[in-house]
């Protein structure tokens, strides 16, 4: 008997927000955009790197609201035991990406789901289904590297990034952002959960 074994989910809805939250939790995410410089704070322990689901903005949490459905929705898809009753720690601050900004492939060591908001940008990239030229796109990295290419599969998810999109995949998976070619900046939120672990919490110790 032929099983399929451990597909990597991911979540990808557009239309997040409303039209008129979406505007409001623009305007309330603008003044946190300057935190975060995009240095691990491994590397400087002068940074902290901010968590915008502190701020008590209507908009800011009703977002979290949002995020907090999508996530446990995820948990219950990826098989885990009785999922609503696990507890997700989380952190999510806004970046800004302006014209020749790019991240490169990367994955999230520490956490087990990376999600991303896209709240404002010019939609330039075409979208065309193509390795070989920047585009603009997001593009998720298929986590077994040599499977075989004759395969019916592509190696790269293709995602065009648009306003109001809310995407969320496995921490393992690397990811990466081509070049962004618009003019107007690219506004979006970079979301870092993980699940706390309910059996094995409680009985480590510190060396």
């Amino acid at each position: 008997m032929l099983h399929q074994l451990w597909p990597t989910n991911i979540w990808v809805e557009h239309n997040f927000l409303s039209d008129e939250m979406l505007k409001s939790f623009h305007q309330a995410i603008l003044p946190h955009i300057e935190k975060y410089n995009g240095v691990p704070e491994i590397f400087n322990k002068d940074i902290k790197i901010p968590n915008l689901f502190l701020e008590q903005d209507e908009s800011i949490q009703f977002f979290k609201k949002q995020v907090k459905d999508r996530l446990y929705g995820f948990l219950q898809v990826e098989g885990f035991i009785k999922s609503e009753e696990l507890a997700i720690e989380i952190n999510v601050f806004p970046r800004k990406f302006v014209y020749g900004d790019r991240a490169r492939p990367h994955t999230h060591r520490g956490i087990d789901y990376v999600g991303v908001f896209y709240v404002d940008l010019d939609v330039v990239d075409s979208n065309e289904n193509t390795c070989d030229r920047d585009d603009g796109r997001l593009l998720l990295i298929d986590p077994i590297a040599q499977r075989s290419r004759g395969l019916n599969h592509q190696m790269l998810f293709q995602l065009q990034p648009v306003p109001n999109l809310f995407i969320i995949h496995p921490a393992y998976m690397f990811h990466e952002s081509e070049m962004y070619k618009g003019n107007k900046d690219r506004i979006l939120v970079v979301i870092n959960a993980r699940v706390k672990d309910r059996q094995q919490s409680n009985s480590f110790i510190e060396l």
